[in-house]
């Protein structure tokens, strides 16, 4: 029977249409600007919505933990590190087995069959065979099969090894990128208060000078005065206009530039907490400087991803010899056959193959050379960075110590003008001096004034550059949950134990957070076992260690009380109930009746609480 090879011709023709028509059906799509308006707004918004609302002045601590929380480019830094841990989770899955499941259906116009022929000495002669066929046209077919190569384990194990130590090297960008961003607040929040602080100041002096300035010219246009000597007094005057508009135009930025380190949405009023600077400035670490040197070598972020990145390099070589090696791959299978001509549908298969790419071992010796040519550049890197850190612990002690010293000298100079002030004011209520030498004096004074804060700003950057300098961190880890104030407390508390010298400061918060669990685990049990004095005493001792635990607030000042006045008013109501007993016994029926009434109405008060 003669097979018509255009019977399909129409499905073929059909596919090809469908096909061509498919790959053209993706054409660019410019993005709509109002809609990426929409998200972008919307992300923000929401991003804002998750802050703790400001609930009184800002503190340089406050400032700071709110730059690690909400600060967006140190979240991103925290998004890096949770995406290299799902890389390092993802890296451990490599190194199981591969388990595959497939499933088939295969159709056929016709049957597979087929005929034999005869063969010899190259010459195919007749049919020796009738037509046949051992196969369905219409098949299904389904495997669950595992291999595992033992090469590849191999490779996997050392890949998701260097996987982890990338995962660490996130971490430590992400302490550079905090420390930081640390050094910006600081910077930021004392140039923001000296805004504060000079601001009405500045806008005094500006508005006096423009007083001052309109009558000197029209003295000049009524020719009441010397012309020179009034061009003279202008441009004293306009010296100090230009120099009152610097400092407000400056500080016209300085509490938005804090504001968006901290994360506020622009434009968002908020208002700092000013103290009175210190007479004698900051005081220095008294600390040996090989001391911290070897801080600095132990905790530095840079020192450790050089390290990290060294066992990234050992790794490499290994990995590089391991591919040498001939692969192994042990397989196994569960198969399944709808064929109704096959004996068994159902089968188990096994096997074992042994796998050598030659051409490994040609480039092998290049291979190594290269990966240990990488090791020894890590190595070298490493030490570079470690005689950097060094320079910059010894860098930053001295500018530490000259920025106290400017510090110093600001103060005495401020203080003169203060008093060089009041005695021009003085004489000013006497008539014995004229408005432009005040508004000169006044204006050198809130000049001093801000060299004050200058100096005070660069000698807090100034310890912040110490600190940073150090690799030194104001807490274990960073919860996205933890409070701003219970960060803000610890990283006022970890600033006043380095300042005293106390660098291992995060072994001693590490036992705190410990003995702190500690107590609340102790807490909760004898708060189960009814014990609540006890109980009370343990989480009281909590609050004390851990002023900021909600946990521990919780218990002791809604829990705790709550619970002790049910109990006692279960026992005053046990009490009514046995008086009104005794009243019933005794005939005083309408006395019990209302004493009755009495304890209902109270029990179901309590059982509505």
């Amino acid at each position: 029977m003669m097979v018509n090879p255009l019977r399909h011709a129409p499905m073929a023709f059909l596919a090809a249409v469908l096909l061509l028509l498919s790959s053209c059906a993706v054409v660019p799509k410019p993005l709509d600007s109002e809609s990426n308006r929409a998200r972008l707004s919307a992300g923000l918004a929401e991003t804002y919505a998750r802050q703790e609302q400001l609930q009184r002045s800002v503190t340089l601590e406050e400032a700071m933990a709110r730059a690690i929380s909400y600060n967006l480019d140190s979240r991103v830094r925290l998004m890096q590190e949770a995406l290299a841990h799902g890389e390092l989770a993802r890296a451990r899955w490599d190194m199981l087995p591969k388990l595959a499941a497939s499933a088939g259906y295969s159709h056929r116009s016709d049957y597979p069959a087929s005929s034999s022929a005869s063969y010899s000495d190259g010459e195919v002669g007749a049919v020796t065979l009738s037509m046949s066929t051992s196969q369905d046209r219409d098949l299904r077919t389904a495997d669950l099969s595992v291999a595992w190569n033992v090469l590849d384990f191999g490779v996997s194990y050392f890949q998701a090894k260097q996987q982890a130590d990338r995962q660490l090297i996130w971490r430590e960008r992400r302490r550079k990128s905090v420390h930081n961003l640390m050094q910006e607040v600081r910077l930021a929040y004392w140039q923001a208060a000296g805004a504060a602080r000079l601001r009405s100041r500045a806008m005094r002096v500006l508005d006096a000078s423009e007083r001052e300035l309109g009558r000197i010219r029209r003295q000049r246009e009524l020719r009441l005065t010397s012309g020179l000597e009034s061009l003279r007094q202008e441009k004293a005057l306009l010296e100090v206009m230009r120099q009152m508009q610097a400092i407000l135009d400056e500080f016209a930025v300085a509490k938005p530039r804090l504001a968006s380190l901290m994360g506020l949405p622009p434009g968002s009023a908020f208002e700092l907490a000013l103290v009175d600077l210190p007479d004698d400035g900051l005081p220095g670490m008294d600390v040996p400087v090989e001391e911290m040197e070897r801080v600095a070598l132990k905790y530095r972020p840079e020192l450790r991803e050089a390290a990290y990145e060294e066992r990234i390099s050992a790794l490499e070589a290994r990995k590089a010899i391991a591919r040498l090696l001939p692969g192994i791959e042990l397989s196994g299978s569960k198969e399944y056959n709808s064929n109704s001509f096959a004996a068994y549908p159902n089968w188990w298969g096994g096997g074992m193959t042994v796998s050598w790419n030659l051409m490994n071992i040609p480039s092998a010796p290049q291979r190594i050379k290269t990966a240990k040519a990488a090791k020894t550049v890590a190595e070298a890197n490493s030490l570079a960075l470690a005689m950097a850190v060094l320079s910059q612990v010894y860098v930053s002690r001295q500018q530490q110590i000259a920025a106290i010293r400017q510090y110093s000298l600001a103060r005495q100079q401020w203080d003169v003008d203060e008093q060089m002030l009041w005695y021009v004011e003085a004489g000013h209520s006497l008539n014995a001096l004229s408005d432009r030498e005040l508004i000169q004096t006044e204006a050198n004074a809130v000049k001093a004034q801000l060299g004050l804060y200058v100096a005070y700003a660069s000698m807090e950057r100034a310890q912040g550059n110490v600190y940073a300098s150090l690799g030194l961190d104001p807490f274990v880890d960073i919860d996205a949950r933890m409070p701003v104030d219970k960060l803000a407390d610890t990283i006022k508390r970890a600033s006043d134990a380095w300042q005293a010298g106390k660098f291992s400061w995060i072994n001693e918060e590490m036992g705190r957070i410990e003995q702190s669990r500690a107590l609340y685990h102790e807490g909760m049990e004898l708060f189960r076992r009814e014990e609540y004095a006890r109980a009370d005493s343990t989480f009281s001792a909590l609050r004390a260690l851990d002023p900021f635990n909600e946990s521990a607030r919780q218990y002791a000042e809604v829990l705790i009380p709550a619970r002790v006045k049910r109990i006692d008013k279960a026992q005053s109501l046990r009490h009514k109930a046995m008086e009104a007993q005794k009243l019933q016994q005794e005939g005083k029926v309408e006395e019990a009746k209302a004493l009755w009434t009495e304890i209902i109405t109270e029990s179901k008060e309590e059982l509505s609480k």
